[in-house]
């Protein structure tokens, strides 16, 4: 329910997702006019949402638009290009994040994407402390072995497992999460790594990227080219660790003990993020 903002139009995938909610209007803000143009090549694939009329489309600077939208969001979605990407370090700064933060409504949800490739353990930090700055409950979401989503919020989370049970049941949700293999609630929530009680960049106060001192802007391109990958999130990682207990996943079996089918659905989407994770790299 609610307003909804997704900063990177892409293929449009994303918003077609989001409008199989009952969100009362989507925002997209996209800097390239040539992306919005061709998007009518993926109409198959993201739900024709662009005819949705709760649908608007913006073609600005992320940071442009935030600075001079009043509007108040329940969710903001943040997926922007590679921070190699000449002046993409700029929404991973702790300016834009605050101004993420000021146009959320109260209880709202950051969901901010990132990626493992080509990019160091520095840059991991950076890119978590710097979020973390700002929100101080920060989980880490492994929805692929190339891609994390951080979900980011001003207070802890509350979650209702009967309530995702019987969205995940809903005929327009279950055909969208279908196309990643992603079947039962116990599949989603075994993507979840670190839990929000447990960040460890949270109130660290080491070095965060700004506006004024963009360390990603310079950092990013060194570790395309050496093609360096992140390490440290397999040590962060909670599944592995007497920390699980905190994860929304270990909260789910004390209380519904997996089936044999169960099972098998957390294996399916594995293997399907896997084969997609060798796509990228190959």
């Amino acid at each position: 329910t609610g307003h909804a903002l997704v900063i990177g139009l892409g293929s449009g995938i994303t918003c077609g997702s989001v409008l199989r909610h009952p969100v009362e209007a989507l925002d997209v803000v996209e800097i390239a006019s040539e992306v919005v143009e061709c998007n009518h090549y993926f109409s198959n694939e993201n739900n024709h949402f662009i005819s949705d009329p709760r649908a608007k489309i913006y073609i600005d600077d992320a940071t442009s638009f935030l600075k001079t939208s009043s509007k108040k969001y329940n969710c903001i979605i943040s997926e922007p290009s590679n921070p190699w990407i000449a002046g993409i370090s700029d929404l991973y700064s702790v300016e834009f994040f605050n101004r993420c933060k000021s146009q959320m409504n109260t209880g709202g949800v950051l969901a901010q994407w990132f990626h493992t490739y080509d990019v160091s353990n520095e840059i991991f930090k950076l890119v978590l402390n710097t979020v973390s700055e700002v929100f101080p409950f920060v989980s880490i979401w492994k929805a692929t072995d190339a891609d994390i989503i951080l979900l980011a919020s001003v207070t802890p989370l509350s979650i209702s497992f009967n309530e995702m049970e019987q969205k995940m049941k809903e005929p327009l949700i279950a055909q969208e999460l279908a196309r990643i293999n992603m079947y039962d609630v116990p599949a989603l929530l075994s993507t979840q790594v670190v839990s929000a009680r447990n960040n460890p960049y949270a109130f660290n106060k080491s070095e965060v990227n700004t506006e004024k001192k963009p360390l990603l802007e310079f950092l990013a391109p060194v570790s395309l080219f050496t093609h360096e990958s992140v390490s440290i999130l397999d040590s962060l990682d909670e599944r592995f660790t007497f920390q699980d207990k905190n994860l929304w996943f270990s909260e789910y079996i004390q209380q519904r003990p997996l089936t044999f089918e169960n099972c098998m659905n957390i294996a399916r989407y594995r293997f399907n993020s896997q084969i997609g994770d060798l796509a990228v790299a190959y």
